[in-house]
């Protein structure tokens, strides 16, 4: 159990094991068709936790240097408290996600809320770490700063691509269990999960690119602020991490206390069988 939350705090989850598992297994003189599509999931996993491990390691040494550094701004200080408190937070519910895995009901639900975990992960750390940059001046830029912002980038694109997988497979199934999906999907509450976890990372690539990448070197971002612009962003983020966060550590919290129940009925059935 320490060793999946120590496993998936530094970002090494059970899906990116298990793609490699099902890589290596598979045969490429059987069915090429399958082979390439584990190399494609596995290739992407990996690609996934090197960016995730890099980002979280980023922005803790970032959230560290904005507090410390002498001649920085109060709210630099400030966001950078934030930063390094919730990305040691989104790695916490990382680490949540890893101890609950094998105790959920299938592979499905086990996908399913690996991407609810990455979007939050997504919202809790990768947004701390956009307000922090939104913050910065642009002239003020150093390594840490840029390698922050198009880490972030990244998993963002990541969450994306894996979104548009998902639609994709769900789309495919939808045509062998079309009245239970349709029904599934047309339930206000799956509507309303559906559209924040496209939004979200839409948005947050929106605005790294329109207010930090792309933006001259020259130039600051007070106006993001005093506009309404910033509180807004605040507001929204602050909004996603609470939400996604929230139903990520509830659903691991729930697959821990069915593995606990489990464990108890086994106690009860041993000790009858016992007396018997």
């Amino acid at each position: 159990m320490m060793r999946l939350f120590i496993e998936a705090l530094f970002a090494w989850t059970p899906p990116v094991g298990l793609s490699i598992t099902k890589f290596k297994s598979s045969d490429a003189r059987l069915c090429r068709l399958e082979w390439m599509k584990n190399f494609i999931a596995a290739l992407f996993f990996c690609i996934l936790f090197i960016v995730d491990l890099a980002d979280a390691i980023i922005d803790l040494i970032l959230g560290v240097k904005k507090f410390f550094q002498s001649d920085g701004k109060a709210y630099e200080k400030n966001y950078g408290i934030l930063l390094f408190v919730m990305t040691i937070l989104a790695r916490i519910v990382a680490g949540l996600y890893g101890v609950a895995t094998p105790h959920m009901i299938d592979d499905r639900a086990k996908m399913d809320s690996f991407f609810c975990m990455e979007i939050a992960v997504l919202m809790i750390e990768d947004g701390a770490a956009l307000l922090l940059l939104l913050a910065s001046d642009r002239n003020e830029d150093d390594v840490l700063t840029i390698l922050s912002a198009w880490l972030t980038a990244f998993c963002a694109m990541c969450c994306i691509v894996y979104l548009l997988h998902w639609v994709c497979t769900f789309l495919c199934k939808a045509r062998m269990e079309m009245g239970c999906i349709i029904t599934t999907a047309l339930s206000p509450w799956y509507i309303m999960y559906f559209a924040l976890i496209f939004f979200y990372p839409i948005l947050m690539m929106y605005v790294l690119f329109q207010e930090i990448l792309l933006k001259d070197a020259d130039s600051t971002n007070d106006s993001f602020f005093s506009d309404g612009r910033g509180i807004m962003s605040i507001i929204f983020f602050g909004f996603g991490a609470a939400t996604m966060g929230g139903l990520s550590i509830t659903i691991s919290l729930k697959a821990i206390s069915r593995r606990d129940e489990v464990s108890y009925d086994t106690m009860e059935s041993e000790t009858d069988s016992t007396k018997a």
